[in-house]
């Protein structure tokens, strides 16, 4: 029968010395698949945060874009006011004309806080929306003729009417 241990001086010394090598390189590759997988903890670890740093960085846009919203919904405001402040003017073509900018300057302000809810829609989610009070402000959607009111009381069934309102 054979034996684990090669008999004779020359071969133990070979099997002596392959031993202690094959030890060495367990023991290395040991060593390397406990850094691979330090490193790939770090990796992992690393990933989370710049995603919390992302999404953090996508709330405070979307706060400085809401912010921008509010200001845009009392300037559209003021311009309604205006709008409706012209029928005093006495020269009626001064009254036309205060009538037809204001009447621009309110669709362009319409057409910016529509853009201004879109770009916070793509950046948040609806957890963070939320929090935002981003459904708590009155919000129009098409739908149809007919504007659907969004506030808090009505808040599921008129963003499911926005969801299914046709893309123009």
């Amino acid at each position: 029968m054979f034996s684990a241990v090669p008999r004779g001086p020359g071969l133990q010394r070979i099997y002596n010395s392959t031993s202690s090598r094959l030890a060495e390189l367990e023991r290395a590759l040991d060593l390397k698949e406990k850094e691979r997988e330090a490193a790939l903890e770090k990796e992992r670890l690393m990933a989370v945060k710049y995603k919390e740093l992302d999404i953090f960085k996508l709330d405070i846009i979307a706060r400085e874009l809401k912010a921008l919203d509010n200001e845009l919904g009392r300037v559209g405001s003021g311009v309604k006011s205006l709008s409706q402040d012209s029928s005093r003017l006495r020269n009626y073509d001064e009254q036309q004309m205060v009538s037809q900018h204001s009447n621009n300057l309110l669709d362009q302000c319409k057409l910016l806080r529509a853009h201004i809810r879109d770009v916070i829609n793509k950046c948040l989610s609806e957890t963070q929306k939320m929090q935002l009070g981003m459904w708590s402000t009155a919000m129009f959607c098409e739908a149809g003729n007919s504007k659907i009111r969004c506030s808090d009381s009505k808040l599921g069934r008129a963003m499911a009417a926005c969801a299914r309102a046709p893309a123009q």
